[in-house]
């Protein structure tokens, strides 16, 4: 971050364009260093936010997989075959949650999806992905045991 050297902004006339006494050029020259930090430490955490952008991960298709909760916000599989999640990954410590976005979509055939039995299903617990669609499921670890895994599935029409 640069500082704001009121005497710099006085010569250089980017910044200051009034005229008065000498105390309101000094209050001015003062209020403008000011907006100038503030827009600095702004611009800095506008830059920061840019690493915090949801992520995506392609994952390879296996029978079983592992979901990685460090991976990426959102993962998109390609399924050729059933698949089985069979455990989390990388589950937050107590206090924590941690939660992905898996993005499945199916050949031309119905595709058996089963999970961890440990994990809790919202509503109806998913058990395929139809021909030819694509469904979300979703995974969210709410503490560090698989039992603290809650997954809900939509699929589209």
């Amino acid at each position: 971050m640069s500082t704001c050297n009121p005497q710099t902004l006085l010569n250089d006339g980017k910044c200051f364009y009034g005229v008065g006494a000498k105390e309101g050029i000094a209050l001015r020259l003062q209020l403008l260093c000011e907006v100038k930090s503030g827009i600095d430490a702004l611009s800095a955490a506008v830059s920061g936010l840019v690493g915090a952008l949801p992520t995506v991960a392609a994952v390879t298709y296996a029978a079983s997989v592992d979901v990685d909760l460090d991976l990426a916000d959102y993962q998109t599989i390609a399924l050729t075959g059933d698949i089985d999640f069979t455990t989390s990954l990388n589950r937050p410590a107590t206090g924590f949650a941690k939660a992905v976005a898996m993005v499945l979509t199916a050949d031309g055939s119905d595709r058996a999806l089963t999970y961890n039995a440990s994990w809790v299903p919202v509503g109806t617990a998913p058990t395929q992905v139809s021909a030819g669609k694509t469904g979300v499921l979703s995974i969210t670890a709410i503490g560090p045991a698989e039992t603290d895994v809650i997954i809900a599935y939509q699929e589209e029409p």
